[in-house]
């Protein structure tokens, strides 16, 4: 995908935002269109300097900028033959900066991006990062073992959402009172052994309220739940 950056990129994505009635709070990912760009260069051509500062989304200081950054990126999207470009909020002191600091790292110094913006997006929001992994960790556990049982089909949302929703609700307290689940089942049953160092009551009762009901439906077997002690550290 051609990636696009810098203030001229920025102020045509705000203009399409704007237009759509549908302000981001970061622009950072957002695909600008070419069907946009024509768009903005047809609303450019029309207005005069000052019109074209009262623009919604664009910085005044741009007016006069604008109408001949908007024709490069049509000349790239003609030349490339692409319907569109993503966003990046990072510009070229940002490159200059990584390059810089980060030349004596291996390549890639990210090697999973995707994952690498999610987490730096949650720790942004100062999320609960011990809870977050505990939640993952119990509905990995749970999917791995109920792998057997799915469909993989039309049902396979249904399966995941019942699977996080019951992780979810074993991890209420958000202090890992839960360590792990041994699951086993039968044609009409559907057991779920909680290994705990003490008894789970608060994140049982949750979880027999809110999450057993669409296990049941997801899975089609009656679920239960009984605890198991935690063996002693170092077994």
């Amino acid at each position: 995908p051609l990636v696009g950056l810098g203030g001229t990129i920025r102020n045509l994505a705000k203009i399409d935002t704007a237009v759509q009635q549908s302000p981001l709070s970061t622009l950072h990912g957002f695909e600008l269109t070419k069907r946009s760009i024509k768009s903005s260069v047809e609303l450019f051509c029309k207005l005069s300097l000052e019109e074209r500062r009262k623009i919604e989304g664009l910085s005044e200081d741009r007016g006069d900028i604008i109408l001949a950054g908007a024709l490069t990126v049509l000349g790239v999207f003609e030349r490339l033959d692409i319907d569109s470009l993503t966003i990046s909020t990072a510009g070229l002191r940002e490159g200059v900066f990584f390059e810089h600091f980060w030349e004596h790292l291996p390549n890639p110094v990210i090697p999973d991006v995707r994952r690498f913006s999610v987490l730096n997006m949650a720790r942004i929001y100062r999320y609960h990062e011990r809870h977050a992994n505990h939640v993952r960790f119990l509905a990995g556990r749970l999917f791995e073992q109920l792998q057997p049982l799915h469909d993989y089909g039309a049902d396979e949302r249904e399966l995941l959402n019942a699977i996080l929703r019951l992780a979810e609700f074993l991890e209420r307290g958000r202090n890992a009172a839960v360590d792990d689940i041994i699951v086993t089942w039968g044609e009409d049953f559907l057991r779920l052994t909680l290994i705990a160092d003490d008894h789970p009551a608060v994140e049982i009762w949750e979880a027999e309220r809110n999450a057993l009901p669409l296990l049941e439906k997801a899975f089609t077997r009656e679920p239960s739940i009984d605890t198991m002690a935690a063996p002693p550290a170092g077994d």
